[in-house]
């Protein structure tokens, strides 16, 4: 497997698999694969879930947070010499946690290209993808500006190496289009909702709550509309990495 060959080479060490996942193209096509290698001491345990374990550093590193902030809150007494021990002291638990949720130290991610068109290597870090660790943010923003709307991940848009996006459907929503871009039977339907994952942008227009009430009043977009809308994010996806 090229991905298991890439990690080896640089990434000496013992390492299984964790889980994979495709991403795609603006325009639907498979752009993507995606490899996530962890340690053996925490994949190799019975019944590891990578899901759970995100959740549960995330966790960790928001409460290691709030400590910090009730912690420094308390220093004014002290020196300034004191004060600047305990910040870096503080500084020092707190990175601990993020690079835990973020699996620095204990998971690789390797992304290689999807065809055979396509680079070898598009992508690795040590780390967990930023599709992975940024979803619960990512959808978190999702909802809060679509109010009403219940979304969940519907699939990982790559647009670029560092350069990434949601795409989100609602629980009571349509039936998205098998790809994004390609014209549909039902006129009516508003494009899927999509959030990029870095900058948090909505991309588009959900199929369900108020957004898509005002959508379909207004009359559904054209062909020529939704393209020219999406005609940056696709000349950017056509572009080399």
């Amino acid at each position: 497997m090229a991905a298991d060959e890439q990690t080896r080479r640089l990434f000496p060490g013992a390492w299984g698999l964790a889980t994979n996942f495709v991403e795609f193209t603006p325009t639907g096509e498979p752009a993507a694969q995606v490899f996530v290698f962890g340690a053996p001491a925490l994949t190799g345990v019975a019944g590891f879930s990578l899901t759970a374990h995100i959740a549960r550093t995330r966790a960790a590193y928001d409460n290691r947070q709030r400590t910090a902030a009730k912690e420094g809150a308390a220093l004014a007494g002290l020196s300034g010499k004191q004060k600047a021990a305990r910040l870096a002291e503080f500084g020092e638990r707190l990175d601990t946690a993020r690079r835990a949720w973020r699996g620095e130290d204990s998971f690789i991610t390797v992304m290689t290209g999807a065809t055979d068109a396509q680079p070898l290597l598009l992508k690795a870090h040590r780390g967990l993808p930023d599709t992975l660790v940024d979803e619960a943010d990512a959808l978190a923003a999702a909802n809060r500006a679509e109010p009403g709307a219940v979304l969940s991940v519907q699939r990982r848009i790559y647009i670029g190496p560092f350069d990434e996006a949601l795409e989100l459907t609602g629980a009571n929503a349509k039936p998205l289009p098998a790809a994004v871009g390609v014209q549909v039977a039902d006129e009516a339907a508003p494009p899927p909702l999509m959030i990029h994952l870095q900058t948090r942008e909505i991309l588009t227009t959900p199929t369900n709550g108020p957004s898509a009430a005002k959508t379909a009043a207004a009359g559904a977009p054209s062909e020529k509309a939704f393209r020219q809308s999406w005609q940056p994010y696709l000349d950017r996806a056509d572009r080399k990495p």
